[in-house]
């Protein structure tokens, strides 16, 4: 089920009595002195979160679904994030409902028929995202110098065997694998992405926040382009066929963006007098992908696809 991860905190300082500071100064062992400021500060684990506290006030990072539920193979729920809320507020000894939103992830883990790097593989190029393949098992996608948003698609049950979590795996996917885990996630001025004047912890379980969040995962995954070649030495029957078969793989391995970043590099170098030779040579690399399209690589999006509009049809 589609639902809240991690999720990051701040309070600040005017808000914490006393008493709230001398409670959280128990669960925080870790302390120091700010060589710039001089100020004093403390910091600590509570569970699978990082809390920390100073002058400005308290900071509280991690995944709130893990702190909840014990792991983090599950999700929060619009519904579960209140009593999710109530626990940390229990434990920190401050109303957390209170709290300003500083990074909102949204996700859920999908069920495939095949494995994960299949679909991977065909996630291309994203307008004003940087593609990166981080390892082997994990697709990031991260936007701009301000890193304001970034999507992250990876093998969910490979995370658990290299975290030695497996035991924790819910079923059915304990039994079948090829968990596929898509996460969208604001990381800085979640007011403004999400058209607030301020986003609270309490907030976040109103169901036009979570629409807004949910929109965001669902509208950046259809943005994202496609990209498969067949492999099939059947098609090529001359070594003008191998040599666009060569083509066509090359641009499928380094992303469906290539294409057109080396047009934008073309133009920018005033390559073609004609602007109509720029059309015409993408059109005639369109063509040569689509001669090398792998059916079954279609198959694969079709599938991915409806996933994510199952989810979001429970909006």
């Amino acid at each position: 089920m589609l639902g809240y991860d991690t999720i990051n905190f701040h309070v600040d300082a005017s808000y914490l009595s006393t008493d709230t500071i001398k409670q959280l100064a128990l669960l925080l062992p870790r302390e120091g002195v700010n060589n710039a400021t001089g100020a004093r500060w403390q910091a600590g684990n509570v569970d699978n979160l990082i809390v920390s506290l100073n002058e400005l006030g308290m900071n509280v990072s991690g995944s709130l679904a893990s702190f909840y539920y014990g792991n983090n193979t599950l999700t929060l729920s619009k519904r579960e994030v209140k009593n999710a809320l109530q626990k940390l507020s229990d434990t920190l000894h401050f109303d957390m409902a209170q709290a300003e939103v500083k990074r909102v992830d949204i996700s859920t883990s999908f069920q495939m028929r095949n494995k994960v790097q299949a679909y991977l593989n065909i996630l291309g190029s994203l307008t004003y995202f940087a593609r990166v393949n981080t390892t082997k098992n994990t697709l990031t996608y991260t936007r701009g110098e301000q890193s304001k948003q970034a999507l992250c698609f990876y093998d969910k049950e490979r995370e658990q065997k290299d975290k030695h979590q497996s035991k924790d795996f819910p079923q059915p996917y304990k039994d079948t694998g090829n968990v596929l885990r898509y996460e969208a996630r604001l990381l800085k001025q979640i007011p403004q992405q999400l058209g607030e004047a301020v986003v609270t912890g309490g907030m976040l379980g109103n169901t036009d926040i979570f629409r807004k969040v949910a929109k965001f995962w669902g509208e950046s995954y259809f943005c994202i382009q496609k990209s498969y070649t067949d492999i099939d030495m059947k098609k090529v029957k001359t070594p003008k066929d191998a040599q666009d078969l060569l083509l066509a793989h090359l641009l499928n391995e380094a992303g469906a963006g290539t294409l057109d970043n080396y047009l934008n590099l073309l133009k920018a170098k005033g390559v073609f007098r004609n602007r109509q030779y720029y059309t015409n040579f993408k059109t005639s690399i369109k063509k040569i992908m689509g001669k090398y399209s792998d059916k079954g690589s279609e198959s694969l999006e079709r599938e991915l696809d409806n996933c994510v509009r199952t989810e979001l049809s429970y909006l």
